[in-house]
């Protein structure tokens, strides 16, 4: 018990002893980077750093030594090797600030802020996690810097020049800056990063001309994602958007826009450059909220991809320039400036005023919630497909007008359109609509064909449906150059409508096609100009009868209803041929009676001679008349004349008798043939 009790008066003594002894002063920032960075001793740049860390203040490094990162216009300088030793920071040091324990509790929530300062030895703050921001405002990075992994508010690189920079999978609560003069010299990765402001890189170089300048594949961006062009409070181009190697963007979210107005992307093709993909913007499977801007200037020097994006606002590519040439030293080029296969746009797509593609562009099943319109538009893939656009489903309508511009084929085959397609004032070689569906008018007016160009001016038409037809025959397609079979319209709300005109149309087709007469019958009558369709049917059966591969019977059969009632619709004219048989047959008949052949039908009478050949008549036989007796060949039903009276060869010869029987013989097959053809054309069965 008694050594008990002294041990716990030692314990108390001693704890005593060390609550009363006085605790020491905290050290600075400073002071802790200067005890951590003894050799060599921290510079002038660095000791401003950590003085300005705890105030969340900018620590400007330039100290007037070196070049001044301004020129006198304002614009950014790169930094040179001019810059004085008392600018350095060391990558340490920086590092230091975001993961030991003590400094991070002494910086600022406004964060790590750094103005002109030359960074050296490699910056590593991976699977860093700061409550602070990082500023390296207008500073030069040495070595690459390594971000992949870390955690912060927000991260500016603005103005700055880099090497690469390895930021997959970085997370940023706000926005992330390389604008102002940004510089990077190698890959910027982004793989997978989530960015919940926007990805500012508005007046962004970065270039990596062996592959890939800036990958940011399945990045998440909550805001918008700038690549453009940066512009004074003038309105004039302070820094360019530039990009030397392939910029990809695919399976990334954007939350707002993606506006890349007046930015350059470059890209090598891969006969120049083995090692690159020969794509200048992959967005392949983007899905951005708002539009995408590719106008105002945008250029790209090799594809542009957006193969199933989805796009909640526009795609606007006005003024832009997509170009994608073919090589002929590469044996398989794409020559693709534009490709959104299967892209879901909810509002228009604008390829408009001075839009330039030097190669394919590309739309295959595409859905549009709005418009399409490449008003003023240029494409340019000559002997390929300048715009294809398979299977396109446009809520809207379709422009291809206004000085549109085509040289190759523009392809919308299987389109589906809601509103109008308008292609007017175009210049352009062929037009491929098969099977497409427009729910509106079809204007095919003012096109004008290139001269020079030696292959065919195509209008393809094949199993299209519009709802009205509004065209020109000044724009018609030169013969052999018009494909009409299965070409459906319900009007035709401009244009020629009468028969001789619209049948030139027709002739423009290779070989002979039913339906296109039948349709442009069906749409006279329903206009009204049924005038205008017994002209357009008959023209029918002649083109039937020179290019239906008809065999030698039928071109007979359609020989002789051309000649008997023109194919159905002069019916009359079968009773002309009728009147002119029975005159015929009248002389003839006549002229059998007055050489005996011709003699009454009764024994009696037939026996007796000539001369008493008019006593003998019995009472119920009728005088001869020989027009009624034309008429009762031909008719079914007895008028008197053929019952009475018949010819006989006893009286002039076997031979005269043959003659006037053979006739009597044609007259009978003839007549009733067009007896039945008459009666087929009035009731419509012929036709």
């Amino acid at each position: 018990m008694r050594r008990f009790l002294i041990v716990v008066a030692a314990i108390l003594f001693c704890a005593g002893h060390a609550f009363g002894k006085p605790t020491a002063a905290p050290l600075s920032l400073e002071q802790m980077a200067r005890n951590k960075f003894p050799e060599p001793p921290l510079t002038a740049a660095e000791e401003r750093v950590v003085r300005a860390a705890p105030d969340g203040t900018v620590a400007d490094c330039w100290l007037g030594g070196g070049s001044d990162p301004a020129k006198a216009d304002g614009t950014p300088e790169a930094p040179d090797e001019k810059w004085p030793d008392t600018r350095n920071v060391r990558a340490g040091l920086i590092r230091w600030l975001f993961v030991d324990r003590e400094a991070r509790k002494q910086v600022d929530p406004r964060g790590v802020q750094i103005r002109d300062a030359r960074i050296t030895g490699a910056l590593d703050l991976s699977f860093s996690n700061a409550r602070f921001p990082l500023f390296l405002l207008s500073c030069r990075l040495d070595q690459p810097l390594n971000l992949q992994w870390a955690k912060m508010p927000l991260l500016s690189l603005e103005g700055s020049w880099t090497g690469a920079i390895a930021a997959d999978q970085l997370k940023l609560e706000g926005s992330l800056f390389l604008r102002d003069g940004f510089h990077a010299e190698g890959k910027v990765g982004l793989l997978g990063a989530t960015i919940g402001g926007d990805l500012s890189a508005e007046g962004g170089t970065f270039k990596n001309s062996n592959g890939i300048a800036l990958s940011a594949d399945s990045a998440k961006i909550g805001g918008n994602l700038f690549m453009k062009q940066e512009l004074d409070a003038e309105g004039r181009v302070q820094n360019a958007f530039t990009a030397e190697g392939e910029v990809r963007l695919p399976d990334a979210t954007i939350g707002s826009n993606l506006e890349a107005t007046g930015g350059t992307f470059k890209n090598l093709k891969p006969d120049k450059n083995p090692n690159s993909t020969g794509n200048a913007l992959n967005t392949d499977r983007i899905k951005v909220s708002g539009s995408v801007l590719l106008g105002d200037g945008f250029s790209a020097e090799g594809e542009v991809l957006l193969r199933n994006a989805t796009i909640g606002g526009d795609l606007v590519a006005d003024d832009g320039t997509f170009k994608n040439l073919k090589s002929d030293k590469n044996p398989n080029p794409t020559g693709r400036a534009l490709s959104a296969d299967r892209a879901e746009v909810s509002g228009s797509v604008l390829l408009r005023d001075k839009f330039l593609a030097d190669g394919e562009v590309r739309l295959l099943g595409a859905t549009i919630g709005g418009n399409l319109e490449a008003t003023g538009g240029t494409f340019k893939n000559q002997n390929g497909n300048a715009l294809i656009a398979d299977r396109i489903e446009v809520g809207g309508n379709v422009f291809l007008n206004d000085k549109f511009l085509a040289e190759g084929m523009v392809r919308l085959p299987d389109a589906e359109i809601k509103g109008q397609l308008a292609v007017v004032d175009a210049w352009l070689d062929e037009l491929n609509l098969q099977s497409a569906h427009v729910a509106g008018p079809f204007l095919w007016q003012h096109i004008e064909i290139r001269a020079w160009w030696i292959g065919s001016h195509l209008l393809d038409l094949n199993g299209a449906n519009v709802g009205a037809l509004a065209d020109e025959e000044a724009s018609w397609p030169r013969k052999r150059g018009l494909i009409l079979d299965g070409f459906v319209y319900d009007r035709i709300a401009e244009g020629p409508t009468d028969a001789k005109t619209r049948l030139r149309w027709l002739g423009l087709q290779d070989g002979y096609r039913p339906q296109p007469y039948e349709q442009l019958i069906a749409v006279l009558r329903q206009m009204g100009h049924e005038d205008q369709v017994a002209e357009v049917a008959i023209a029918k059966q002649k083109d039937l009868y020179a290019h239906g591969g008809l065999g030698w019977w039928g071109k007979v059969k359609s020989w002789v209803l051309y000649l008997a009632v023109d194919y159905g619709y002069h019916a009359w004219l079968a009773f002309v041929w009728m009147a002119a048989l029975v005159i015929v047959g009248t002389l003839m008949f006549r002229s059998a009676h007055s050489v005996g052949v011709m003699v009454p039908s009764d024994k009696e009478a037939y026996d007796s001679d000539e001369k008493t050949e008019k006593a003998l008549l019995p009472h119920y036989c009728p005088k001869f008349n020989a027009l009624v007796y034309s008429l009762d060949v031909i008719f079914p039903f007895d008028l008197g004349q053929k019952s009475h009276w018949r010819l006989s060869e006893k009286q002039s010869g076997a031979a005269v008798y043959w003659i006037y029987e053979g006739y009597s013989l044609v007259q009978l097959i003839f007549g009733w043939a067009l007896l039945l053809i008459a009666a087929a054309a009035t009731t419509g069965l012929i036709k």
